[in-house]
């Protein structure tokens, strides 16, 4: 079932936040596409939806100075790209998760803070000039936990153990359509 395409937030004013949620656990909604919060003011919560991403591309892609973004009880399936990926000091925490397919389950990138904790699946962890604390159940394409690139970043471990979970929603063949300017409907 698809319930939109890719989706875009971009410069909001929100200083009491803005909440981007699906009903509940059981009747979420779904993102056939990426995610890109870009540039907002305000803390975001993006929880319960499904984010199946077309081939190499990220799930959610969070880019702005000092933006703070909740990811929570969120499924992402996909093919390359990331799960998660950061840039530009985002400060970001990922929570009870799933992240299946992609080359990265969580990549910080540019001085940017990620929270992880409770997640499960099988890609790696990345922190290009960053910091990825994570505590609890953490996703691995490993029986172990070993993020996979650390380049002028650091992941701290708080105790964590591997969780790569049971799958995840098979990724839909992503198809565009084009219409001329004479059509309707």
């Amino acid at each position: 079932a698809s319930d939109y395409g890719d989706a875009l937030l971009h410069g909001c004013v929100a200083p009491y936040g803005i909440g981007i949620w699906g009903q509940s656990a059981s009747n979420r909604s779904a993102v056939n596409g990426k995610v890109t919060i870009a540039q907002c003011v305000g803390p975001i919560d993006f929880g319960y939806i499904d984010v199946n991403s077309a081939a190499n591309t990220d799930g959610i892609f969070i880019d702005g100075s000092g933006m703070v973004v909740h990811v929570g009880n969120c499924n992402f399936s996909g093919s390359g790209g990331s799960a998660v990926s950061t840039t530009n000091a985002a400060n970001v925490q990922v929570y009870s998760t799933s992240m299946r397919g992609y080359a990265y389950a969580i990549y910080a990138y540019m001085m940017s803070t990620v929270y992880s904790t409770g997640n499960k699946g099988n890609c790696d962890i990345a922190a290009d000039n960053s910091i990825v604390y994570g505590s609890g159940y953490q996703p691995s394409s490993t029986a172990t936990l070993a993020p996979a690139e650390i380049r002028g970043g650091m992941f701290r471990n708080g105790g964590c153990s591997v969780d790569q979970g049971s799958g995840g929603a098979a990724i839909p063949t992503l198809t565009t359509v084009s219409y001329p300017a004479t059509a309707t409907g």
